[in-house]
Formats: C-alpha cells, structure tokens, sequence
C-alpha cells in the first residue's frame, strides 16, 4: 500500500541551508567480507573524493531544526539511491513523490542531493534504497544522528552499536560496527547506548551481562521516537530487533567486566570479534 502526498517540490533557497555535506559511494575492498566488492559511504571534503572506506557508514549527525543540504556522489558502476529511514523530510528526497515529480535514481558518475531539516532528535539509519539487501549488505548503511542544538553530542559518553552483515552470502556473519572494538567505558557515569540493526535479513537477540546475569538499563527511545514516562523504566538489559529498528538506552556501568551475547534469528551465535569484549570490560 502506498501514499501520495500531492505537493510541489520544494527547492532550497542558499540563503536558508544552515549547512552543506557530501557523502560519496565507491566501490572497495571489505575486511572480513565474503564478496571481493564493497560499497562503502564516506564524507567528502570539498570537491576532493575520499580515500578511506568506512564499515558502516560514518555517523552522520545532524541538528534539530538546522535545515540541511547531503549532496550523494555515486561512483559506482550500478545505480543506487538513499533511504533517510525514520526521517520526516519532503518525499521527493527520500526518492518518491507523485506524478512527474519523483527522485531519480542515482546514475554512476551522478550525484543528487538531498534537503531536509530535523524535526526532532534521535536516532536514525540511512541505507541504500536501490536493490536493498544488496548494496546494504555490501556497506551502504550508517547511523543517523539528530540532536539537540544545546547538548552536543558527547561521544565519551553516547554510542553507537550498529548491527548489519559482512557480506551477501547466506552464511555471512553479523557484525557489530564492522567488528571495530568497542570504546573503554568510563564507570560510575550514566552512557547512551544507540542500538541499531540494520542487517536486511535477520533478527539480532541481545543480551548484556555481567558475572551475576544480565545487567539493567533503561529505554528512552524506540525508533527516534522518545518513550513516555511509564515504558521509561529500568528492566534487564535484553532486546530483540528487527531489521530497521533502532533502541536508545541509558546505562551507569560499575567497575567490572560485562559481556555482550549476541543472536541471529536462527540462534547461531554472531561472529564479533575477540576485541569487543574486552573492550566493553575495560571501564575505568
């Protein structure tokens, strides 16, 4: 079923865009990855291309209220298109609309660009729009991040764990943050944890525990979305989620080690690498 919302393209004014990214696919080498090709996300200074691949894609963070322009720069050999998912944004940006006025796909050696502006803060995906389990399993993916122009993000204390594959076989593994270790957390001080899956095909389960079980956090949004007070209540640090869904919890971790069990669908275990615990356990 789908909904047309009958409307004229708005075009940005310059003068009204607070801010100006680009954001370029190319195609790359994936550690730890069951396909020879990847597609990488990474941001662009000026008119100079990137260099450095990114597994997922680089947080990108935007400010509620501060009207935005993300130029994509599509270096493929395949046509591709973004999905800003859980973003309220014109629809001809997201690459629909009705009648003449719908977003192209982006050509190779095309670009398009977005515009929008952040209602409301929280956390969001963008991922590939154009055959989706694909060129998402190969890379396109990263968080979406929009917050409060008076509290800047703190990235010692807010962080991203973001779930997606390694690969587009059927026995590829789950990787969280492409198997990059986890950030030492500081105890005794309260963290954001930004949960989010985004692996096209499968169902993460997601325990966190420690020596004596599992561990309490609170929820305080789903789907960027904040909770209301009553579902705000602290409960055991266990979540099940489906592909596009996103969590934000708040955790106060004590002096300790703690371990992060993670499941696919089929309760075969994910391949997270060794790293990733010990460095979650090095709380100072």
């Amino acid at each position: 079923m789908g909904i047309t919302v009958r409307g004229a393209v708005s075009i940005a004014d310059p003068a009204t865009v607070a801010r100006r990214l680009r954001l370029v696919v190319r195609e790359r080498t994936r550690p730890a990855s069951d396909s020879n090709a990847a597609y990488p996300y990474a941001f662009a200074s000026g008119a100079v291309d990137p260099s450095a691949p990114s597994f997922p894609g680089p947080a990108l963070e935007l400010v509620r209220g501060q009207r935005v322009t993300i130029t994509v720069v599509n270096r493929l050999t395949v046509a591709t298109g973004v999905h800003w998912h859980g973003i309220e944004l014109d629809s001809y940006y997201d690459g629909s609309g009705g009648g003449t006025r719908v977003a192209p796909l982006i050509a190779p050696n095309d670009s398009f660009v977005a515009v929008m502006t952040p209602p409301r803060s929280g956390t969001f995906i963008y991922h590939a729009h154009v055959s989706d389990e694909r060129q998402i399993a190969l890379g396109l993916a990263g968080p979406l991040l929009v917050v409060d122009q008076r509290t800047r993000r703190d990235t010692a204390r807010d962080h991203v764990w973001l779930f997606n594959v390694a690969g587009i076989s059927d026995t590829t593994p789950v990787q969280l943050n492409g198997a990059r270790p986890l950030a030492p957390l500081t105890a005794g001080v309260s963290h954001r944890i930004r949960i989010i899956n985004i692996d096209p095909g499968d169902v993460i389960s997601l325990e966190l525990r420690d020596a004596a079980g599992l561990v309490r956090w609170r929820p305080v949004a789903k789907d960027g979305a904040d909770l209301p007070a009553n579902q705000a209540t602290q409960r055991p640090a266990r979540v099940t989620m489906g592909a596009g869904e996103t969590w934000d919890f708040l955790w106060a971790p004590r002096r300790g080690s703690y371990r992060l069990k993670v499941d696919t669908f089929n309760k075969s275990r994910c391949a997270l690498r060794r790293e990733t615990e010990p460095a979650l356990a090095r709380n100072r």
